[in-house]
């Protein structure tokens, strides 16, 4: 069985228009922020594309549909990238995306009729080659480029400039109808690969969205799901209000940073799964032996609990640290049928040699983390050391 380029084309056009208004459907049930208005506008140039060409293959000399769909297959990937400079935080350049979709409208004009189908191809080819390749590097530049879905649409957007790249210079050299081009680069081809880029992105897209959007509900939570901590949002305020009201009467506080040890050693040994549960368990130690009146929170730099002690000196505050350090070898940890001991390293620092900062007493306690041998470490400045 063979297919014509008709068949190929309507197909193609196909899969776009459900793709992308299944995109925009996913978009208009939530609120949108600009990323999503801007993506949106890419999935909704891409539907607009496969209407044009579609008419344009149904009705011959319909100038304007192939004008127009040249155009919006500009803007679809420029779209794409303004929504990805914003969601790296960066500033949307709509407008040049909007005056390279012009281009090509204009470049399909003037060289229509004497370039058939493939007028102002020229300049379409190479705008949708920038604005993806631009999307890809947009991407990677992002500060989320961590989350798993971003690697996936850079690749994705850099495999679609880079074809579209190839196609311009084939063009540029031998023109729409040499066998170099019709064999590598035809519509035949585009027509199969574009709806299979589209599927990538608009579900990259969609779980970037997802992957920010739980993001932004925890940040603006109190407490962290996963150990009861508080968040970083939410302990920062709590303990700097402790710090002005033991400031006002000079009264000692604590900062005791806890960090759990073998957490990546246990990820390697029974899996990610484990090292998070075993985490956990050493959360709920530490909250559980917290004395009153005391915050903690989660470690925004690392692995590692933060506790604010009001009220109690660095030698007090020592002994607590020793006291769940014991309480945490004392209750053995189970995974997969094998039971073992969790420890920590505690690091300790006082208002009385740090003052009543939260930053630097914080910074401190994490630097008396990491010194010496011993589990439980006052930091450099205070005069009395655990014993």
């Amino acid at each position: 069985m063979s297919l014509d380029v008709t068949t190929l084309l309507v197909f193609s056009s196909l899969i776009t228009v459900v793709i992308s208004t299944l995109f925009l459907a996913e978009t208009w049930s939530r609120d949108a922020p600009l990323v999503d208005r801007l993506w949106s506008l890419g999935f909704a140039s891409a539907l607009l594309t496969a209407l044009c060409y579609v008419a344009d293959e149904a009705v011959t000399g319909l100038w304007f549909a192939l004008a127009l769909g040249n155009g919006f297959l500009v803007l679809t990937p420029m779209a794409l990238w303004n929504g990805i400079r914003v969601y790296g935080g960066r500033r949307s350049l709509v407008e040049v995306s909007i005056a390279a979709s012009l281009a090509a409208v204009v470049a399909t004009l003037v060289s229509w009729p004497e370039g058939g189908s493939w007028s102002g191809a020229s300049v379409y080819l190479l705008g949708n080659a920038v604005g993806s390749l631009l999307s890809a590097v947009a991407m990677a530049r992002a500060r989320r480029y961590d989350v798993r879905a971003a690697r996936y649409l850079t690749v994705i957007m850099a495999m679609g400039g880079s074809y579209f790249l190839v196609r311009w210079v084939l063009f540029l050299i031998g023109g729409a109808d040499s066998d170099l081009f019709q064999t590598y680069a035809g519509t035949g081809i585009a027509a199969i690969l574009v709806p299979l880029w589209m599927i990538g992105a608009a579900f990259s897209m969609i779980a970037l969205r997802q992957t920010q959007e739980h993001s932004r509900r925890e940040e603006q939570g109190n407490f962290d799901p996963m150990t009861g901590a508080r968040t970083c949002q939410s302990f920062i305020p709590r303990a700097e209000a402790v710090l002005r009201a033991r400031a006002a009467d000079g009264s000692p506080v604590c900062v005791v940073t806890v960090r759990p040890e073998h957490y990546d050693d246990i990820a390697v040994a029974f899996g990610r799964e484990a090292a998070d549960r075993a985490f956990v368990a050493a959360g709920e130690v530490t909250i559980s032996m917290l004395p009153g009146r005391a915050v903690v929170g989660r470690d925004p730099n690392g692995l590692a609990f933060q506790a604010l002690l009001p009220g109690v000196p660095p030698e007090e505050a020592a002994r607590w640290a020793e006291d769940v350090r014991a309480e945490l070898v004392a209750e053995p940890f189970e995974t997969q049928g094998t039971r073992m001991r969790l420890s920590a390293r505690f690091g300790i620092a006082s208002s009385q040699t740090h003052g009543y900062d939260l930053d630097r007493l914080c910074e401190a306690s994490r630097e008396a983390c990491g010194l010496g041998d011993e589990p439980v470490t006052l930091a450099p400045g205070t005069a009395e050391q655990p014993s």
